[in-house]
């Protein structure tokens, strides 16, 4: 088996999967082959912009920083902001383009640490030129032709892979020999699973499996508990769902759910109504694909339907009524691909499970609209942007700990949310 492990220095999320990738191979017998590739040529190539968060509503960027110092303070790895950020990584990776596969990972380790713990800049030529003599490479070795050209191959062969950021995973298995690709630091746990021929969590050892950092639950006084702000409309909201009692009940909380209006929380920070719509090719691509991972992962079952989008405002106003048909309700979008957006279906649905279908008439009652209103609202205010989000709430009355609330975004941030519901706070 062979991991191929894509990065450019500049990235953070990069250097956290630089931490963790070895061992990784490590567990799964799997030969590592690092592989520097030019960031700025990807996102031209599948016509991203150069610095993708420029794009980013202001509460996607307050959220991706967030997210960022939880992920290294969860994996306990030091991480400090590069006062030179964006860094010219340009130099720094031809130079270990041209470092040898056996020097190329202690190479490359020594750069992730300066520019993302000591706050080096990479792109001044005579800090550069001290590694350069450390590993045994030539000051000018960023300036050979030879040496561009190669990272140039190496960048067009990712993309040609379908890689449109970093991290990136080409992994090749006796039940895959021609390779698949995965993205993101966050989903070596698949990458893993993948190398290991798991299928699903339930087939996985414990250390894939877990959700949480602490070894127990602290002492929190009361129960805490998981308020899941959702929306119908969203695949990713679905894929939660299906996840958040279990992560509620294996951590002893209170679960509530709060739908809301995914397109006016997009709308009010001007983030596009369909997301995926307005993706490049292959971030979409990756898109559908990563749904279908994290099923599989979950060991559930998911069709995209052929009605979304859809509009979902008369399902979740039903939904804040009756709180149990939400699952009977995703289930009929995403795993049967009913058209809930349709009054008549959603009636047929109800009905189906055993509800009453007035229900849907009852939603048109103005309490039931303004509540919807005010979970969009407070959605809003908390600085969520997108869905599932998740807000944390630790009833610490009587302990000497009051603990903060925590607002996570993404079913594929159960681990930041298990935490949380044990007592864990983020540093600072």
């Amino acid at each position: 088996m062979k991991l191929h492990f894509y990065y450019d220095l500049v990235c953070p999320y990069a250097y956290l999967a630089s931490l963790a990738v070895e061992d990784l191979a490590v567990r799964t017998g799997a030969e590592l082959v690092w592989e520097p590739v030019l960031l700025g040529g990807v996102l031209r190539a599948v016509g991203s912009p150069d610095a993708p968060a420029t794009a980013w509503s202001p509460a996607r960027v307050a959220m991706g920083e967030a997210d960022l110092l939880r992920q290294a303070a969860l994996l306990g790895a030091p991480l400090r902001r590069n006062p030179a950020y964006p860094v010219k990584s340009l130099p720094a990776m031809r130079l270990l383009t041209a470092a040898s596969p056996d020097a190329r990972p202690a190479l490359s380790r020594a750069l992730f640490h300066a520019c993302h713990v000591e706050g080096v800049d990479l792109g001044d030529r005579q800090i550069l030129a001290s590694f350069a003599d450390r590993f045994g490479l030539s000051p000018d070795t960023p300036d050979q032709i030879a040496v561009k050209d190669a990272l140039r191959t190496n960048t067009q062969q990712a993309i040609d892979r379908g890689l449109f950021g970093v991290p990136g995973f080409w992994a090749q298995t006796p039940a895959r020999p021609e390779g698949r690709l995965w993205w993101g630091a966050d989903r070596m746990h698949l990458v893993e699973a993948s190398l290991r021929g798991i299928s699903n969590r339930l087939d996985a050892p414990a250390e894939l499996q877990r959700n949480g950092v602490a070894d127990r639950p602290l002492d929190l006084g009361r129960p805490a508990q998981l308020q899941v702000f959702h929306d119908f409309a969203s695949p990713y909201s679905y894929l939660g769902a299906t996840q958040a009692q279990r992560i509620a009940d294996e951590h002893g909380a209170e679960l509530a759910w709060r739908p809301m209006l995914l397109g006016a929380l997009f709308r009010s920070i001007g983030t596009a109504d369909v997301p995926i719509a307005v993706m490049n090719a292959a971030r979409a691509r990756y898109g559908v694909q990563d749904l279908c991972d994290w099923a599989a992962w979950w060991g559930v079952p998911f069709a995209f339907p052929d009605c979304f989008p859809v509009r979902s405002v008369t399902a979740l106003r039903v939904s804040i009524i009756e709180p149990r048909v939400v699952q009977v309700l995703y289930r009929a979008l995403w795993v049967d691909g009913q058209n809930i957006g349709d009054d008549d279906v959603l009636r047929r649905v109800l009905a189906a499970h055993g509800f009453d279908s007035g229900l849907v008439e009852a939603a048109t009652q103005p309490a039931v609209k303004q509540a919807l209103r005010d979970h969009t609202d407070q959605a809003i205010r908390m600085g969520a942007c997108g869905a599932p989000s998740f807000l944390v709430r630790a009833d610490s009355a009587g302990t000497d700990r009051p603990l903060p609330d925590l607002l996570v975004w993404g079913q594929d941030r159960f681990d930041v949310v298990g935490a949380a519901l044990d007592g864990w706070r983020p540093p600072g």
